[in-house]
């Protein structure tokens, strides 16, 4: 196995919580599987893993600022458990494609259905993102449940892409 470098390991070890809990318990051991230089190593596991937690913490405080302008709806919708709830997704989770912000928007609104809050997610915004994320010219989706001044209703929501990445938004509210 080739040896990685402190850099490496240490961005590792920050987008990762449960390698993070297994570092806070054996050091020397997830320093090891890391497979780095023995100068290396000794800072690795010199590292204080209640700084390292800080650290992602600021990191994941960075990327729920982006998720909360991308998904305004759907975290207003989770309130106060906006934040605990990213958190508990981030920690094992990280962004996989670019733009980093939509996969990781995209990501969180599947997390959400599949983890007991089917509700949370906005159908519009995650229409958006997938939107955003596609080369599709145009996008015509129902929505049961877009946000209103007198509560949810239904709609269709009608997305035109007019340069690559710009696109207009026509909403038609149905009543029912």
């Amino acid at each position: 196995m080739a040896e990685v470098d402190f850099t490496r390991a240490l961005g590792r070890l920050l987008r990762d919580g449960s390698l993070r809990d297994a570092f806070a318990a054996d050091p020397i051991t997830v320093a090891r599987q890391f497979s780095v230089s023995d100068a290396d190593l000794r800072v690795l596991v010199s590292l204080p893993p209640a700084d390292l937690e800080y650290q992602a913490t600021v990191l994941l405080r960075k990327r729920y600022d982006l998720i909360r302008r991308l998904l305004p709806v759907t975290c207003a919708r989770l309130s106060e458990a906006a934040w605990p709830v990213f958190r508990e997704y981030a920690r094992s989770h990280w962004p996989q494609s670019a733009p980093a912000e939509l996969s990781d928007a995209r990501a969180f609104c599947d997390y959400l259905s599949r983890t007991g809050n089917p509700h949370a997610p906005c159908r519009s915004e995650a229409n958006r993102i997938v939107f955003a994320e596609s080369d599709r010219l145009f996008g015509l989706y129902f929505v049961p449940d877009l946000p209103g001044r007198r509560g949810a209703h239904c709609g269709i929501q009608l997305l035109l892409r007019y340069r690559k990445h710009g696109w207009r938004e026509l909403t038609i509210y149905l009543s029912l």
